[in-house]
């Protein structure tokens, strides 16, 4: 009978790992769990690496302890598609000038999402008023429409806990080992080391989030990024982010693990004026830019304010030697005096000195550019010259001599029959191709207009001009 036992026995000893078998079905308590590694929590970054190990501790049929036996899974945190958020335009509302001009904005793009994707962009205008779109020439996306958004969140091992962030200074922060999988620029390719942890690397804009409320910006300095290899141990190494604030003050938070570090980018927008309907009329179109992570959207929505430039011009006379004037009479006032002008039934004799005035006013509501006025002496007349400032005395017309003064209400200047000289850097220049009748008399009127190069100035919003020449009838 002990024979027989003790030959069962002797089988059994010679079976160990059919009994290591047995036990581990069993679950007896002489193996454990190392959950050391980062437990998933809700809001964990996409990438992250869920690693669970069992060992089995045990002794021989001698007993005499064995080396422990463990298997490991991990598990591969999946990213979740978010609607991002159009954060702000700059500037915004916008303001374009004269059809066919452009304004640019920069869009500010966040993610909401637990890691790295692509986020595609598309901007459409619409909601106009007192304007047509100009459909030639949609909005246009500098990105090309696709920005790729790192993110992932603070991992458990973190212990910042309450923090003052200084503007200007550094917080370091614990983040779940990424596996190497995310370049910058897309959610394939990357490896360990290369300096981006779930698409976030040096020169990178983020922001914390609590779940609630975003803080930052913050920036990623040089050298701010830890992406160790996840290792073969019992757990998956965490990485860590170097965080510089540049809100432009001091931030006070308790971070906490799980709270979210979401990337934000910049791209530039240019939008085109159509054709304002009236002038005088305000006129603005709005831009919205659609934010998509694979069918999820986030919008924003920017105005442009467009302003149409319409200038009128009306030609005023009077007779300096015999007033007269049967038409609409015309007050106008040129360095600072009042003269009577008129629209119509002036008339003079041989020899009596007429005076004509241009009055070209901007009423529209924006800016006039490149202005030119051209008028020729009129027959049977003789432009007049003064060599003594303008009313002066006459003279025979020399490339000094003062043929027309220019006035704005505020300031007036002479201008004088020579080419190519520049008179007033607010007013604008003027030439005269000559005295008799037929020449003509070329103003480059406004802000900037210039004699040398030809070139018109510019007359702001209900700005006015007035111009103003002298003839003698021959």
């Amino acid at each position: 009978m002990q024979a027989k036992w003790m030959r069962k026995r002797s089988h059994s000893i010679k079976s160990p790992l059919r009994w290591i078998g047995l036990v581990v079905t069993a679950a007896v308590c002489i193996f454990t769990f190392n959950t050391t590694a980062m437990a998933a929590l809700e809001g964990s970054a996409g990438n992250t690496i869920i690693r669970n190990t069992v060992t089995v501790n045990y002794e021989d049929g001698g007993g005499t302890a064995q080396t422990p036996i463990s298997a490991t899974i991990d598990v591969t945190v999946n990213t979740i598609d978010v609607a991002p958020t159009v954060v702000s335009f700059s500037p915004s509302p916008g303001t374009t000038d004269g059809t066919g001009s452009t304004e640019t904005y920069d869009v500010v793009i966040r993610t909401n999402s637990n890691g790295p994707a692509v986020i595609t962009l598309a901007a459409t205008d619409g909601s106009a008023t007192n304007i047509t779109l100009d459909t030639a020439n949609p909005p246009s996306l500098a990105s090309g429409g696709t920005l790729f958004l790192g993110a992932t969140v603070v991992d458990p091992t973190d212990s910042n806990g309450t923090s003052t962030i200084a503007d200007g200074t550094n917080i370091t922060l614990e983040v779940p080992n990424d596996g190497g999988l995310p370049s910058d620029t897309a959610a394939t390719g990357g490896s360990s080391g290369d300096g981006v942890i779930n698409g976030l690397t040096a020169g990178d804009t983020v922001y914390l989030h609590d779940g609630t409320d975003y803080f930052g910006p913050f920036t990623i300095p040089a050298s701010g990024v830890s992406d160790p290899a996840t290792g073969s141990g019992t757990t998956a190494q965490p990485g860590s982010l170097t965080l510089t604030n540049d809100s432009g003050s001091d931030i006070s938070i308790t971070i906490a693990p799980g709270w979210m570090i979401l990337e934000a980018k910049t791209d530039t927008m240019t939008v085109t004026q159509g054709v304002v309907a009236v002038p005088t009329t305000a006129a603005s179109w709005n831009t919205t830019v659609t934010a998509t992570m694979n069918g999820n959207d986030g919008s924003g929505t920017v105005t442009t304010n467009a302003t149409g430039a319409v200038l009128t011009v009306s030609k005023y006379v009077r007779n300096v030697t015999d007033p007269n004037g049967s038409g609409t009479a015309q007050t106008i006032s040129v360095s600072g005096s009042s003269y009577t002008f008129f629209e119509s039934g002036v008339s003079g004799d041989p020899g009596d000195t007429l005076e004509y005035a241009l009055v070209i006013e901007n009423g529209s509501l924006g800016a006039t550019q490149d202005v030119i006025a051209t008028d020729p002496v009129p027959t049977y007349t003789t432009l007049s010259t003064f060599t003594g400032g303008y009313g002066g005395s006459s003279g025979t017309g020399s490339g000094s001599d003062v043929f027309a003064v220019v006035d704005d209400g505020n300031d007036s200047y002479p201008m004088t029959v020579a080419d190519t000289d520049n008179e007033s850097g607010t007013l604008g220049a003027a030439n005269a191709e000559g005295t008799a009748a037929g020449s003509t008399l070329t103003f480059y009127l406004g802000d900037g207009g210039e004699d040398s190069s030809d070139t018109g100035g510019t007359l702001q919003t209900g700005e006015s001009i007035t111009v103003v020449y002298r003839v003698t009838i021959d």
